[in-house]
C-alpha cells in the first residue's frame, strides 16, 4: 500500500496533477471531503481531493486517519470511503443510449466503503461488482458497507465501550416452516409469498392464508408458530447473546393465532417478553401458550371457530402465563386458560381447556429440532478476525470467495469472508466495529460538506 506525507500530498496539487487527464471520462465527482484525501491516477500522478474534484475509471482514492470522502457517481451511486482506506476504480461505463453495456467495477484495497447502487445497479444489477483481494461482491439493487480487517478492527471492537446493547441485525427471525401462503402485508416484500429461510424483518406484518402455518425462529431462540388466517407483527426486538436479560421483545397478535415457547430474553428476564392484542397483553412466566384473536379483539372483527369464546383465548401447556388489561389481571399455568372477552372486560380463568385448541394442525413449537446457528450464525459482538465484512443495510449481497459457492446476504446480515477467502461465516450479531462506526453510519454530510463523530 502506499503510504505519504501531507507535504507531498499538497506539493503535486500545486503541480496541477488533478487536471492531468482531464480528457478523461469522469466516472463522478467528490460530494464531500473531510481530512486529508488523495488520489492516484492511472499515470501514477498524485494530488489531493477536494469537494468537487472528479475521479475518472483507474483512479485510486487513498484516506488518511480522521479522514472521509462520498464520492457520487454519474449514475447516482453513492460511495463512503472511511479513514485510512484505498479504494481502486477499475471500470466504469454509464451510457443512457446503451443500458446493455454500462458496468462499474471497483476494488477496494485496503480500509472500508460504503456502496448505495445508482440507476446503473438498479436497472441491471451484474453490473455492478465489487473486489477485494479474496472475494466478490456482487448486487441486487442495495446498499451496503465492504471491511477489510487486518489487526485494527479487533483492535477498535477493544475500545468501544461495552455497556449499551449492540445492535441485532434488521431482520429479527426466520421463517424455518411454511404450510399454505405465508406473506406479509408491508414493505418491498408485500404481497408476495414467502419461503422457507426468508428472513423477518421487524417491519413486517405477516399473513397466513386458511389452512395454512408459519413457523418464525427469532434470535434468542423464540418461537412462533402462526395459526391459519392469522396475522402477526413485530414492534419491538433487541437482543444481545451476551447479554439476553438486557434484551426486548414485545410482539403483536392482530388476528387469529399462534403457538408460542419463549426463548432466551423470557428466560432471563420474563418482563422484558409481551404480546400485545387489542384487549389484554399476554405476559410470561417462562413458558410455552396457544392464543386465539378473534371477534372484538381481531382487528377486522372476524369471529372465530364456533366453540370457541370470542374475544382473546390463551391455553397453558408449559409454565404460567397472565393477561392484562385496564380492568384486571389472571394468571394461568400449564393445563389452564383463560379469555378476555373485549377491552372493557377484566381476564377471566376459563373451567376447561377449550377444545379447539387441541385441534390445531400447526406443529407445537417445543417439538421443533432448531439449531440457532445454522439459521442466524455466529453470535459473538465481539469478533473481529481477520478478512473481508460485508454489512447489508438494503438488497441483497452475493458474496464468493476462492471456493465455487456463492453466499447470499440479506438486508440486515453481516457476513465474513477469512483473508485467504476459504472460510464463510454468516453473524448472527453485528460485530462492534461495524455497528458503531460514524464514519460510514450515516452516509450524508451536513450543508457544510462535513461529518459528524
Amino acid at each position: 500500500m502506499m503510504r505519504f506525507s501531507t507535504a507531498l500530498l499538497s506539493a503535486a496539487l500545486f503541480g496541477g496533477a488533478l487536471g492531468a487527464a482531464a480528457q478523461e471520462q469522469e466516472a463522478g465527482r467528490a460530494t464531500s471531503v473531510s481530512g486529508v484525501v488523495a488520489v492516484q491516477r492511472a499515470t501514477g500522478s498524485m494530488g489531493i481531493m477536494a469537494r468537487g474534484s472528479a475521479v475518472r475509471p483507474g483512479d485510486t482514492v487513498i484516506t488518511q486517519p480522521d479522514s472521509r470522502a462520498v464520492i457520487e457517481l454519474r449514475d447516482g451511486a453513492k460511495l463512503t470511503v472511511r479513514p485510512a482506506s484505498e479504494f481502486r476504480i477499475e471500470g466504469y461505463k454509464f451510457a443512457q443510449a446503451a443500458p446493455q453495456e454500462d458496468s462499474t467495477v471497483l476494488r477496494l484495497l485496503k480500509g472500508g466503503l460504503r456502496s448505495l447502487t445508482g440507476l446503473l445497479g438498479q436497472r441491471r444489477p451484474t453490473a455492478f461488482q465489487l473486489n477485494t483481494g479474496t472475494a466478490t461482491i456482487g448486487i441486487r439493487g442495495t446498499d451496503f458497507i465492504t471491511r477489510i480487517c487486518e489487526d485494527d478492527c479487533a483492535a477498535e471492537a477493544k475500545r468501544e465501550v461495552t455497556t449499551a446493547i449492540s445492535r441485532t441485525p434488521g431482520y429479527v427471525g426466520r421463517l424455518i416452516a411454511i404450510q399454505g401462503r405465508v406473506a406479509t402485508a408491508t414493505g418491498p416484500r408485500a404481497g408476495k409469498p414467502l419461503a422457507v429461510g426468508d428472513p423477518v424483518y421487524a417491519e413486517d406484518i405477516l399473513e397466513t392464508s386458511r389452512q395454512g402455518f408459519g413457523v418464525v425462529i427469532f434470535q434468542d431462540g423464540t418461537r412462533i408458530v402462526l395459526q391459519e388466517n392469522t396475522r402477526f407483527s413485530v414492534e419491538r426486538y433487541k437482543y444481545e447473546p451476551s447479554r439476553p436479560e438486557q434484551g426486548n421483545v414485545v410482539l403483536r397478535l392482530l388476528k387469529g393465532g399462534l403457538r408460542a415457547l419463549t426463548g432466551l430474553v423470557a428466560r432471563n428476564n420474563n418482563r422484558q417478553f409481551q404480546i400485545n392484542t387489542a384487549v389484554a397483553t399476554i405476559g410470561v412466566r417462562g413458558t410455552g401458550f396457544d392464543a386465539l384473536c378473534v371477534g372484538p379483539c381481531a382487528d377486522d372483527g372476524e369471529a372465530g371457530p364456533a366453540d370457541a369464546p370470542s374475544g382473546l383465548t390463551v391455553g397453558n401447556w408449559q409454565g404460567c402465563n397472565v393477561a392484562v388489561n385496564k380492568e384486571g389481571e389472571v394468571q394461568i399455568c400449564e393445563g389452564q386458560a383463560l379469555n378476555v372477552a373485549n377491552d372493557k372486560e377484566a381476564p377471566k380463568q376459563l373451567p376447561a381447556m377449550p377444545a379447539f385448541f387441541e385441534r390445531s394442525q400447526a406443529p407445537r413449537p417445543d417439538k421443533l429440532k432448531v439449531n440457532l446457528e445454522e439459521l442466524f450464525g455466529v453470535q459473538q459482538d465481539g469478533f473481529s478476525e481477520p478478512g473481508v465484512y460485508v454489512q447489508v443495510r438494503e438488497g441483497t449481497v452475493t458474496l464468493k470467495g476462492t471456493s465455487t459457492e456463492i453466499f447470499s446476504l440479506t438486508k440486515g446480515e453481516t457476513g465474513y469472508l477469512s483473508s485467504n477467502g476459504a472460510k464463510f461465516v454468516r453473524l448472527g450479531v453485528t460485530p462492534v466495529f461495524m455497528d458503531r462506526d460514524v464514519f460510514v453510519r450515516d452516509a450524508d454530510p451536513d450543508e457544510y460538506g462535513c461529518f459528524m463523530k
